[in-house]
């Protein structure tokens, strides 16, 4: 996947972050994903975040632990 959105203001970015914190997709996140993602295997470690995004945006999403085996395999 390559792409980048910006905020449009501060307030939005904190919206979205506060979103991100409870485990849920903002707006501007669940129209950038269907726009860059379509059919796309992601990686995402947070399991709440990545089981919203599973049931409505993505094919296929890694599972948090394979993810983590993955970046340990970088570390060592």
């Amino acid at each position: 996947m390559k792409g980048f959105q910006k905020f449009e203001n501060i307030s939005e970015a904190t919206e979205a972050a506060s979103l991100l914190i409870d485990g849920k997709a903002s707006k501007g996140l669940r129209k950038f994903l269907r726009a860059h993602c379509d059919n796309e295997t992601l990686a995402v470690a947070d399991t709440k975040l990545g089981t919203i995004i599973k049931e409505k945006l993505v094919r296929y999403l890694v599972p948090p632990k394979k993810l983590l085996m993955f970046h340990a395999s970088f570390i060592k």
